[in-house]
């Protein structure tokens, strides 16, 4: 142990000399009273020999060495697990500490017992053998395997051969602070040899438990905020949940706390605990929640303030290759390194894209669907980068292959009118033909005006005389026109024209001729018939990306358009599928989808009413067909409303005679909220904002999705395909803070159904952090881990706490606290995660649900506690305008507080000296003596070298 005392955290508090001298003599009057109830407790051992003082001392040092043994050792991680086993109603348990194993993605683990288990009994003349309070588990699934199974070790170090305690048995429980005491835990024995008889005689024994101080609240730097409104900021942690409601009272005494009795003892003088929360009645002993002192310190710099901050590391053990330090850089990559003056660096998207290729190389190939596994990923990074940016400029990869969502308006409806005009001379006749684009702008911002290049591939043939189609296009080559929209509000289209025009030409003299006498041909002899062309159109950037397109094949009706007339001829893009499953009508996937020729886009008259202009996407599969498709965004998987649309549409007007837009070159507003959220901020400010990114995956989903409502908050699991994907996806973004897709979130690897952390969304948080530090670049990736609590170890009442008092904020429709019911959802699900198996992440908060048989992959994500659902409660304003935002500010306002580590170690050893008659070692021979106890308050703090080293400190050691 080194002898180096730990650096004092600094305070930004500042007090009166007066207030000061008052604190200094309540403290000293309270260290009094502490010292004198110790002193009174202990006057049996003070009346013993020195001798056997010195032995009782060695006896306690015994057991607060072996307990620290595990985590003060060298370790070649920087991550670790302390977490609870076999915890009662008030979160007192069995503490292990977890240590990952390097140089492998397979999550192999180590659980070090901190208490003297059942597999230890007796020390003699040999090292004690670590393996002793040790087991080694592969993933967390294996991890609840051995947990149940008798012949492993993780259940043997539990198993005791008693639980009837007596005063010469082999078991014992520890007295500890707040009037509560550990569970059963081994004594241990320690033998010597007498020297006259050669014999091993027991001398003393001693047994030890280990409670975790980071899984309660820190009174130094938690609580006394009435809102919580940043959720980074750790006074919002809710008090009232533990019995403290006077805060003014309270955060006035925190100079105060200097030591666990000292907490117990000012709270009782200062009548802090005088209210009651609401549904949960008095507590009545609120000091068992709280701690004091902690100290965060790894990482260690020169550079003055940042000592008490820690690198944010990509966690070892959940298979994240860069996790190992031998295998690169451990430490999170810090998005907002990559944007500079508001805009992406040069090498921001070769950066991100490794990140995520190198620590998940598994995410594109599991989450993409019919798209590629390298097109998906290069999606996924350029919509990161365009979610944040300023400008309106997608990112462009692969050749123009893959291109992001930024903010411009997209192509909803595209409709050609073709006019005919016939001359007195066939040659001079006119083919008139005017093409309609409705744009939306489906994002959260205003698009700037934009001009845009479009590519009508009018692929349209004369018919002969004889009825036969000619090869003869109406216009010999696609049609380019420039289109300059304007800026659009969120949720605002407009539909723009724009007209083309030819002469019949030389094909007056076509030979056999052609329809074009009074009557116009085109297509196909009969007005039913169809032509299927490929391409229909594209739509370009003034530097030639292309950032609409429909790719593949399409319809057109066969038409006779007599002199003087016109017919209509038209599509709402993305909504076209002749399978009968519902398409979802996200504008974004449209240059992703590709028609086969047996899955043509239907191209044709809307005169029968099927197409729809003036609001969001609407129509009618075919004309004899009774499919009638709705694009309301509130349908979508990640829909925007508390309940699915209306299948008809709101906002729908039909055109004039079925056929041409009501109005042209109008704004006009769409009713409720745009979908896709953006931001303009140039960086990122939290990094769940990871949510808002669009996910262009393609999934089949079941021949059962006949309607749009099918989609609405619908997670994709086995039943989907990536088989016929390509006609399908949009209205996904990355679920982070909402439930996970069931076919991404688990994974049976290792015989039980644990967190998939190589395709879940969620595990970008293990990758990437934000750091919006600016007045010193030495402290950027870290953060002070002092400011959370582990929800592996808190208690239920502090995880109520965690949990409680947040403000609902991001959704437009409604300001609500978290109702009562979702805090219940919480606990519940947190507490049903780790009876099965550590969390090894605070990302895993994800995959907690409420169902009794959690977890349930087949009925996943029923029960999840961050879903609309869970959030909204009983709670009847919670009339949420958008289904994922509330969980999502949930979820971010308790994954920013929440650890699954520990730096602080409380340990208790109790120890008696044993005496024996001549060479009779039988227990009932042996004599035993008065028992002493002793706390430790321990420090692991980890060094910043490579590898990592740990120096334990101790802080404090008290008899009680």
């Amino acid at each position: 142990m080194k002898s180096t005392p730990p650096l004092l955290p600094t305070t930004q508090d500042s007090r009166g000399f007066a207030l000061i001298s008052v604190l200094a003599l309540v403290s000293l009057a309270a260290l009094t009273a502490t010292a004198f109830l110790a002193s009174a407790r202990l006057e049996k051992t003070a009346a013993m020999t020195t001798g056997d003082q010195t032995r009782l001392t060695l006896a306690l040092d015994s057991g607060y060495h072996l307990a620290s043994y595990p985590y003060t050792r060298g370790d070649d991680t920087w991550n670790w697990a302390d977490f609870l086993v076999g915890e009662d109603a008030d979160g007192v348990g069995y503490l292990y500490h977890a240590v990952p194993k390097t140089n492998t993605t397979t999550g192999e683990w180590t659980n070090y017992a901190l208490f003297s288990c059942a597999t230890m009994s007796n020390i003699g003349l040999t090292l004690f053998n670590p393996s002793n309070w040790a087991a080694a588990t592969v993933q967390q699934g294996g991890f609840a395997s051995s947990r149940l199974n008798s012949t492993s070790q993780l259940y043997k170090m539990t198993n005791f051969s008693t639980t009837n305690v007596t005063s010469s048995g082999p078991v014992t429980r520890i007295p500890l602070l707040f009037s509560r005491t550990s569970p059963i835990v081994n004594w241990i024995t320690n033998y010597v040899t007498n020297p006259s008889t050669g014999i091993l005689t027991p001398t003393f024994r001693f047994a030890y438990f280990t409670e975790d101080p980071s899984g309660l609240i820190d009174v130094d730097r938690m609580g006394g905020s009435t809102s919580r409104d940043t959720g980074t900021n750790p006074t919002e942690i809710a008090l009232g949940e533990v019995g403290i409601t006077n805060f003014g009272t309270f955060t006035s005494l925190r100079r105060l706390f200097l030591t666990p009795g000292m907490i117990e003892d000012v709270l009782r003088t200062s009548n802090v605990t005088n209210g009651s929360t609401t549904n949960l009645g008095s507590v009545t002993n609120p000091w068992r929640y709280l701690s004091s002192s902690l100290y965060s310190m790894n990482g260690l710099l020169s550079t003055s303030g940042s000592q008490l901050q820690a690198y944010l590391r990509i966690p070892a053990g959940l298979g994240y290759n860069e996790a190992d330090t031998n295998a690169g850089s451990t430490n999170k990559y810090i998005l907002n390194t990559y944007f500079t003056n508001g805009n992406a660096k040069g090498s921001a998207f070769a950066a991100i894209s490794k990140a995520i290729t190198n620590n998940l190389p598994q995410f594109g190939a599991t989450r993409s669907g019919a798209m590629s596994s390298s097109n998906y990923i290069s999606n996924i990074v350029a919509n990161i980068i365009d979610y944040a940016d300023k400008d309106a400029n997608p990112t462009v990869s692969g050749s123009g292959t893959n291109v992001g969502y930024d903010n411009y308006p997209l192509p909803v409806v595209f409709s050609d009118k073709i006019a005919w005009t016939k001359a007195a001379i066939l040659s001079n006749s006119t083919i008139t033909v005017t093409t309609y684009i409705q744009f939306w702008n489906c994002s959260t911002l205003t698009s700037p005006a934009v001009t845009y290049t479009l590519i009508n591939n009018f692929q349209d043939k004369y018919l002969k005389s004889n009825g036969t189609i000619s090869p003869v296009r109406i216009f010999s080559n696609s049609l380019s026109n420039s289109l300059s929209v304007p800026a659009l509000g969120p949720n605002q289209i407009i539909i723009l024209a724009r007209t083309n025009q030819t002469n019949v030409g030389a094909n007056a003299t076509y030979p056999g001729g052609l329809q074009i006498t009074n009557t116009l041909g085109i297509n196909d002899n009969s007005p039913t018939g169809y032509a299927t062309n490929t391409n229909l159109f594209e739509l370009r950037l003034t530097n030639g990306t292309i950032i609409s397109q429909h790719n593949g094949y399409y319809t057109r009706l066969g038409q006779k358009i007599t002199n003087g007339s016109w017919d209509f001829e038209g599509t709402c893009l993305t909504m076209s599928r002749p399978d009968g499953i519902a398409p979802i009508g996200d504008p974004r996937m449209l240059r992703f989808i590709t028609n086969s020729s047996t899955n043509t886009l239907d191209y044709r008259s809307s005169s029968s009413g099927n197409l729809k202009w003036g609001g969001y996407a609407n129509f009618k599969d075919k004309p004899s067909a009774a499919n009638k498709w709705n694009g309301h965004p509130d349908n979508w998987p990640d829909g925007r409303k508390s309940g699915a649309a209306s299948p008809s549409g709101s906002g729908q007007t039909t055109g004039a005679g079925g056929s041409l837009p009501v109005n042209t070159d109008t704004l006009i507003t769409l009713p409720g909220t745009a979908p896709a959220i953006l931001s303009t901020n140039g960086t990122f400010l939290t990094i769940w904002e990871l949510g808002n990114v669009f996910d262009p995956m393609q999934w089949k989903p079941p021949a059962t999705f006949t309607a749009n409502t099918n989609y609405y908050n619908c997670s994709i699991d086995q039943t989907w395909t990536n088989t016929g994907g390509e006609l399908h996806g949009g209205g996904n973004t990355l679920r982070i803070g909402r439930p996970e897709h069931s076919r991404f979130a688990w994974t049976n690897v290792s015989g039980q159904v644990q967190p998939n952390m190589q395709s879940s969304a969620v595990a970008l948080l293990d990758i990437f952090c934000v750091d919006t530090n600016t007045d010193n670049s030495n402290i950027l990736g870290r953060f002070d881990d002092g400011n959370q609590i582990n929800i592996n170890t808190a208690p239920p009442r502090v995880l109520r706490a965690l949990a409680s008092g947040v403000i609902l904020t991001n959704d437009p429709a409604t300001n609500i606290k978290i109702p009562t019911t979702a805090i219940d959802a919480f606990v519940k699900g947190v507490t049903n995660f780790r009876a099965k198996y550590p969390f090894y992440s605070a990302s895993q908060l994800m995959f907690i649900g409420t169902d009794n048989n959690w977890p349930n992959t087949n009925t996943w994500p029923a029960g999840a506690v961050f879903s609309a659902d869970v959030v909204r409660g009983t709670t009847s304003s919670a009339n949420f305008e958008w289904s994922d935002a509330a969980a999502e500010e949930w979820f971010s306002k308790i994954y920013a507080l929440s650890k699954v580590q520990s730096r602080n170690y409380r340990i208790y050893v109790q120890a008696q000296l044993i005496r024996t008659k001549g060479t009779n070692t039988n227990v009932s021979a042996l004599s035993f003596g008065t028992v002493a106890r002793r706390y430790y308050d321990v420090l692991n703090q980890q060094n910043n070298g490579n590898p990592p080293n740990c120096s334990m400190y101790l802080l404090r050691k008290v008899d009680y």
